[in-house]
């Protein structure tokens, strides 16, 4: 009989990953909320006591006193039966999980872990979404000096790092066939208006198409 073994790393990280699967293949918002939620307080447990990482104090500097109760209140309602069983939860957008995800992989990287190409492709999958809330305004000359370092590190004979299959795959989708043209980034982001103006189901079905193509 197989044993379980794991840290809290460990388990947020599978946790999470499970999460961003489940997601992609349009699965069942109440269990993906519960995983994900599981892990995203474990990493922002770690980042608590650990007091370092940008994303934590950024965290700390907007989210009021109380905040997290709310914040919590799904995934404890998911979770817990004891004082409140014949309550209902209403009103709740699944797109909270996105987010939700979308701020653990944040921690996760600023704790010092290499993101998993899971995370890596839900954070390219929501930058296209979301471009003007989650993306600085970046040269295409800075995008294309990493893209460049990219290609001499595999030239090199080393295998691509998660983040920069991520990173190729997604420079390759904004510039198939005009590579070097003088746009700019937010010009870019224009062309991703087809993912934008997708049904949920279909969102979510070009993630997971790109998970695929990154872990080939």
């Amino acid at each position: 009989m197989s044993e379980i073994r794991a840290n809290k790393i460990d388990a947020a990280r599978r946790q999470i990953d499970v999460a961003i699967r489940m997601l992609f293949s349009n699965g069942d918002p109440v269990a993906i909320h519960t995983i994900a939620a599981a892990g995203f307080k474990i990493l922002r447990d770690i980042a608590d006591k650990n007091k370092k990482g940008k994303i934590q104090q950024y965290v700390r500097d907007i989210v009021k006193p109380g905040t997290w109760k709310i914040i919590n209140k799904p995934a404890n309602f998911f979770k817990h039966a004891d004082h409140d069983t014949d309550e209902i939860l209403e009103n709740i957008q699944e797109e909270v999980n996105d987010f939700m995800i979308l701020l653990a992989c944040f921690y996760y990287q600023d704790l010092g872990y290499r993101l998993t190409p899971e995370m890596g492709v839900l954070m390219t999958w929501m930058g296209a979404l979301h471009p003007n809330r989650l993306f600085q305004n970046t040269s295409l000359e800075e995008d294309f000096m990493i893209l460049l370092a990219c290609f001499y590190y595999q030239d090199l004979g080393y295998q691509l790092t998660p983040e920069m299959g991520v990173l190729m795959t997604w420079m390759g989708a904004l510039h198939p066939n005009r590579l070097f043209q003088n746009t700019s980034l937010e010009e870019d982001f224009q062309k991703l208006d087809w993912l934008r103006s997708m049904s949920r189901e279909d969102q979510l079905k070009t993630g997971k198409d790109l998970l695929s193509q990154v872990k080939q």
